[in-house]
């Protein structure tokens, strides 16, 4: 009975900290799917956007991106990178992720931060959906040759590739 006792406060906390770190985790990927579908309304914005100076293509991609991330969660202030070559946008988020059990054992809460990258294709061929293992994606003839979106996590592997007539209505 002692061992239990002496041992609770620990259980309690480890539980508490697990709970926190599902959490994390799950606010983790909101933020991820909110930079990756600002990413890619980016990416079809430079694919479409009919004004010939490369300024303004890469000033409305990154207001569409901008959009995109206000409209889902308005408190976000987004990092919007185009590329020089204008191919590929960046957007990053972060975010202070919650602390609810493990504060009680004095736990901090952490900074999350993610990055979705579009990377607009206009040779492509096919569309392919991947979900990280390059042998395992599925792919079949896009709509539409040269209007592709390419998005890429993190960790620089391709996670989807979809037609751009397809992501946005």
């Amino acid at each position: 009975m002692t061992t239990f006792a002496l041992c609770a406060p620990l259980i309690i906390g480890l539980a508490g900290y697990v709970v926190d770190k599902a959490v994390w985790q799950a606010q983790r990927i909101a933020l991820q799917d909110v930079a990756d579908t600002a990413s890619l309304a980016a990416a079809r914005t430079l694919a479409t956007d009919p004004s010939r100076s490369p300024a303004a293509r890469v000033a409305a991609a990154q207001a569409s991106a901008a959009k995109v991330v206000f409209a889902a969660r308005p408190d976000l202030t987004p990092s919007i990178t185009v590329a020089a070559d204008g191919r590929s946008v960046t957007v990053g988020l972060a975010e202070r992720g919650m602390v609810s059990f493990a504060g009680v054992f004095g736990a901090r809460p952490v900074d999350l931060q993610v990055a979705g990258q579009a990377i607009v294709d206009r040779n492509a061929e096919t569309a392919c959906l991947s979900s990280g293992d390059p042998s395992a994606s599925r792919c079949a003839p896009a709509a539409n040759t040269g209007d592709v979106a390419s998005l890429r996590d993190g960790k620089a592997r391709e996670r989807i590739l979809m037609p751009m007539t397809q992501l946005i209505p």
